[in-house]
């Protein structure tokens, strides 16, 4: 393919177009019609480039921003400096500023008025070649270059002296087909690739003529396929084997190509009716050089292979295919050259003949190739078309590709990943696809189609592998190829694991607030995902928990109560800003030791002075939070010796031994009593009144078991 025309975009050059430059072409029927976004964009990567990075919209809209005022190329045969140079009017409406471009003139008013865009479209030749097209734009309803893109290009008409579609294809046979299809025209092939390949172009323009001349080799390697087709336009007339069209007369003020650098042995001629200008070069043939003594020399005759020369496609650069043969009359040694070499698949040796494979056969491509070969004894030369058979062998398929080859994670077994394709160059080549390597019966391949999908029953996790290396095998039943591909796999954002008690998990009842209780922790396969913890369900209240660390505490004001409830219910919700999952765990209320409530006075708690030993006095009482807790009652303070308490009961009595109560010397007496749980104890200090006996009762006096007094008169003994 022809190198492409590499401009820089001009720093700020956009913020410069006014509304009116940029869009004067948006609504131009003709612009639209003929402005070639493939042509374009193919010839300007950086636009191709911009318009993938989303800079503009279209090929279009950079043109109109940039590439007008940049002078690149908008339809394959418009050559702005050949369009100035031929016009001179419209460079001087540029430099008045009538107008902006060339291209804008064209666009907007050379177009209808029939200028020609380039020295490869010539409107003239074109009329005078094409009455029809002629008699039409006389009626006004088209013009010369409209004509040509609705209809020429299609139908095979020459669009310029130099240039015969329907040669150029005789020429090059293996466009044939592709022709035929639709796929490709001649002169889309000729401006796309065959000027790189130096094709001939059938008429007797050989473009490996033109391999010497610098001017040419300069404007192919930068890429300006304009210069190129004018420097071939300026010097074809003058070629010894050009062929010129009918209707074409070559001008009698022709300029002569005095810097041109023909090929070794090839001389150029003066076209006929043209009067050379004086010292001519010695790459012209010398128009006045009188013919040479004696007999005329007989050209040799035409170059030939034996009948039916083929060559194997694949056959490598230098094999030899076969010998030129030709025959001098008067048996002169002759010497061979290609006039064109097929797109550069064939060489000759000049002194021998002996031809070669120079490029690569392609069977499927062309089945055989005609050019043209030139004999000289010289001092005439003959040329005359050879033609080379391609045959047929077995090649094995391509290496295979994949269309696509993204997958997410945790995609279900028969998801479409891609498909893997091979090319066989082998027509009718049936292939079948397999997996020699399926990534551990991850991926499964459709045999017939190549449709890669994820297997079934296969784990693809992006955190234990972002991606995986399979090898697709292709076969066409006698030859196989592989390729190892690479399926990568896209992170998905997965829902955290369910909370769970990552230590802890039990709280001794009656902690305060603010004690630790337990570590909530859950876990994301995604890595560097944040997990919130909340409590949608606090056990009424009791507990709170770190949005950040997970950790659990009892709640301010919360009552753990052991004999209330050994265990309370939390539900605690783990999120990564998508996704949620709860859980349900329970925490366990330790039972504490509590102390026994402070002992109270249950009953009596006074005594009738003179009262025996052993006398009840009162009853006191405590109670244990504990379930199942004995409690113990001891006397820490017994009034001198006064009382006594019972352990178990904690009924008080008169101290059997003690010094007894008398009122008159006190009216009451203090004691404290100390009741205790094995570990915890509580104490109180009662206060026991001492009752006065009346005068005339015996001091004899009986108690009741629960401390009472009964007073006995002396009396009632005596009657007893």
């Amino acid at each position: 393919m022809y190198l492409a025309i590499l401009q820089s975009n001009q720093t700020g050059l956009k913020d410069l177009l006014t509304a009116h430059h940029a869009n004067r072409f948006l609504t131009n029927g003709i612009f639209l019609k003929i402005f070639s976004s493939e042509h374009y964009l193919l010839n300007n990567p950086d636009v191709a480039a911009a318009i993938a990075r989303g800079e503009f919209a279209s090929a279009e809209e950079h043109f109109r921003l940039y590439g007008e005022a940049e002078g690149r190329e908008f339809i394959p045969m418009f050559d702005t400096q050949f369009y100035l140079s031929a016009n001179p009017d419209v460079a001087q409406m540029i430099e008045d500023g009538v107008i902006a471009s060339a291209a804008e003139h064209f666009i907007t008013i050379g177009f209808g008025e029939g200028r020609s865009p380039s020295s490869f479209f010539d409107v003239h030749f074109y009329l005078t070649a094409n009455p029809d097209v002629a008699a039409a734009v006389e009626a006004g309803q088209t013009s010369a270059f409209e004509h040509f893109l609705d209809h020429g290009g299609s139908e095979l008409r020459a669009p310029s002296p130099f240039f015969d579609p329907k040669a150029y294809l005789d020429a090059n046979s293996d466009l044939q087909t592709a022709a035929d299809e639709g796929l490709i025209t001649p002169l889309q092939h000729f401006l796309a690739f065959g000027i790189q390949e130096a094709r001939d172009l059938g008429n007797g323009i050989g473009l490996n003529q033109f391999r010497n001349d610098p001017t040419f080799i300069h404007a192919i390697e930068a890429g300006d396929v304009q210069a190129a087709l004018e420097r071939v336009a300026d010097v074809a007339p003058f070629l010894p084997g050009f062929v010129p069209p009918a209707g074409y007369i070559i001008p009698e003020d022709i300029e002569f190509p005095m810097d041109f650098v023909p090929r070794q042995g090839v001389l150029l001629v003066v076209p006929e009716g043209v009067t050379p200008p004086p010292n001519l070069p010695p790459i012209f043939e010398d128009p006045d050089a009188p013919p040479p003594p004696g007999p005329v020399n007989t050209p040799p005759s035409g170059a030939s292979l034996p009948a039916g020369t083929t060559i194997a496609e694949n056959a490598s650069v230098g094999t030899v295919i076969g010998t030129l043969t030709s025959t001098d009359p008067e048996g002169k040694p002759v010497t061979y050259a290609l006039i064109n070499d097929a797109g550069g698949k064939f060489a000759v040796d000049p002194t021998t003949g002996v031809l070669t494979v120079a490029g690569p056969l392609d069977y499927e491509t062309s089945t055989s190739h005609t050019f043209r070969v030139s004999v000289s004894d010289g001092k005439t030369t003959n040329a005359s078309s050879v033609t080379v058979g391609v045959t047929d062998v077995a090649e094995g398929p391509n290496a295979p590709t994949i269309s696509a080859s993204a997958v997410d994670e945790n995609s279900s077994g028969g998801t479409a990943i891609g498909t893997v394709s091979a090319f066989s160059p082998d027509a009718g080549a049936t292939l079948t696809y397999s997996l020699t390597d399926d990534a551990g019966g991850r991926f499964e391949i459709d045999s017939v189609t190549g449709a890669l999908t994820v297997a079934t029953g296969a784990v693809l996790d992006y955190e234990a592998a972002t991606s995986h290396d399979i090898v697709a095998q292709v076969s066409d039943g006698t030859f196989n190829a592989a390729s190892t591909l690479t399926i990568t796999l896209n992170d998905v954002n997965e829902s955290p694991a369910a909370p769970a008690l990552a230590s802890g998990g039990s709280i001794l009842e009656g902690s305060p607030a603010g004690s630790a209780v337990a570590t909530i922790s859950a876990a994301d396969t995604d890595a560097g995902t944040t997990l919130t913890y909340t409590l949608t369900d606090d056990a009424g209240g009791r507990f709170e928990i770190d949005s950040v660390t997970g950790a659990l505490t009892v709640a301010t004001g919360a009552v753990l109560d052991y004999e209330a409830a050994t265990s309370h219910d939390i539900t605690v919700q783990a999120s990564d800003g998508t996704f949620t999952v709860d859980s349900t765990l329970t925490i366990t209320v330790d039972n504490a030791n509590e102390s026994p409530t402070v002992p109270t006075l249950a009953s009596g708690g006074s005594i009738l002075e003179g009262s025996a030993d052993g006398s009840a006095v009162a009853t006191i009482s405590a109670t244990d939070p504990d379930a199942g807790t004995t409690l113990t009652y001891s006397l820490t303070d017994d009034a001198g010796g006064r009382f006594a308490i019972n352990a178990s009961t904690g009924v008080v009595t008169l101290a059997s031994g003690g010094p007894g109560v008398d009122y008159d010397d006190a009216t009451s007496h203090d004691i404290s009593v100390r009741v205790s749980d094995g570990a915890l104890y509580t104490e109180d200090t009662f206060t026991i009144t001492v009752n006065e006996r009346a005068e005339g009762v015996d001091d004899t006096a009986a108690a009741t078991e629960d401390g009472s007094n009964v007073n006995i008169s002396a009396a009632s003994l005596l009657a007893n």
